[in-house]
C-alpha cells in the first residue's frame, strides 16, 4: 500500500512539473507560485526526492529558488528548507547552486527569513545559509580576498537595511562559520 501511495504521488509531480516545464501556457508559469503546490512539497519532500527523476527534482529546486528571487515570499525558501532537511547527495550541489543564486541576487530577503528561524528547531535553514556562504568562498580562487569582499557585500546589506545590532550580531556569527575548505 505504502510503495503504491509513493508511485501515485512521484507520478503526480511528475506529470505536474512535465506540464508546468513543456507547456507554454499561463497555468505552467504559475505552477511553482501555488501556494497548494508548495505546500504539497513540503508535505511529502522526502518521497519526491527518493522517487522523482533527478532531472525533475534539480529543475524543481531551481524554479523554487528563482521564484524566491523574484518574489521574496518566504513560503519558497521554506520549501528549500524543507527539501535541505530531506537532501543527500546530488541534491546538495543543487542547493547550494541555488543558494548561491539566492545569496547574491536576494540576500536581504534570504537573511531575514534566516534571522527570523534562528530559533525554529526544525528548520536547517541556518545550516543552509552557511553551507551556501561556504560554497561561494571555496569556489573562489583568492578566497581571503573573496571572504573580505563577502563581508563588505554583507554589511552593505545590514547598512542600508537597517539591521539591528541584534541581527549584525548573528550576520557576523554566521559569518564566522563560513568554511572555505567545503569543496576541498
Amino acid at each position: 500500500m505504502l510503495k503504491m501511495k509513493r508511485l501515485l504521488l512521484t507520478s503526480i509531480c511528475l506529470i505536474v512539473f512535465s506540464f508546468a516545464t513543456h507547456s507554454q501556457t499561463s497555468i505552467s508559469k504559475n505552477i511553482f507560485k501555488s501556494k497548494n503546490y508548495l505546500a504539497f512539497i513540503q508535505s511529502h519532500a522526502k518521497e519526491i526526492l527518493q522517487d522523482s527523476s533527478s532531472k525533475f527534482v534539480l529543475n524543481m529546486i531551481a524554479q523554487i529558488a528563482n521564484q524566491f528571487i523574484y518574489t521574496s515570499d518566504f513560503i519558497y525558501v521554506a520549501t528549500l528548507d524543507t527539501i535541505y532537511k530531506n537532501a543527500d547527495g546530488y541534491i546538495g550541489e543543487a542547493l547550494d547552486e541555488a543558494g548561491e543564486a539566492i545569496f547574491n541576487k536576494n540576500f536581504n530577503s534570504f537573511f531575514n527569513y534566516v534571522f527570523k528561524n534562528r530559533t525554529n528547531k526544525d528548520s536547517k535553514i541556518k545550516d543552509f545559509f552557511i553551507e551556501v556562504g561556504s560554497y561561494v568562498l571555496s569556489e573562489a580562487e583568492d578566497r581571503s580576498g573573496k571572504r573580505i569582499e563577502l563581508t563588505k557585500y554583507m554589511m552593505r546589506f545590514a547598512r542600508i537595511n537597517k539591521y539591528s545590532s541584534q541581527k549584525i550580531m548573528y550576520l557576523k556569527e554566521l559569518e564566522s562559520k563560513f568554511d572555505e575548505t567545503i569543496l576541498d
